[in-house]
């Protein structure tokens, strides 16, 4: 049985794709835009299905401090403006990824529990 994959995600790439793919008509319960949320999750969780990997890592840029592209290239992004609606949306996307990592990590915890209840005589495992 082959290993299963890392699954390695740039966060900003798809943030970019999932806000120009929906409308900003989608708002969330707080009637801001949402249209970038619900694309990331839902292609997030697409990915996370298609390849089933043992680990998801997602990495974002930030706005704020200077990565190495702008020591390399002073003009890296100078002159781009940002909406505010993306902005808003983009600052809150590393806790929906940590909040899908709690919510997988309990639904694995829970299956090995209930797994270990119904079967008490082996070893407690994770079917994931």
């Amino acid at each position: 049985m082959a290993a299963r994959p890392l699954l390695a995600v740039d966060g900003d790439n798809l943030a970019h794709r999932a806000y120009h793919a929906l409308p900003s008509s989608i708002k969330g319960g707080d009637g801001q835009p949402a249209n970038m949320i619900v694309g990331f999750a839902n292609m997030l969780i697409r990915a996370w299905e298609a390849e089933e990997p043992r680990t998801v890592f997602v990495a974002f840029d930030t706005l704020t401090v200077p990565t190495y592209r702008h020591e390399l290239l002073p003009e890296y992004q100078s002159g781009r403006d940002f909406p505010r609606d993306l902005t808003d949306q983009l600052d809150r996307l590393p806790d929906l990824c940590g909040d899908h990592a709690d919510a997988a990590n309990e639904r694995r915890r829970r299956r090995t529990v209930e797994l270990h209840a119904d079967d008490g005589t082996r070893e407690a495992w994770t079917c994931s």
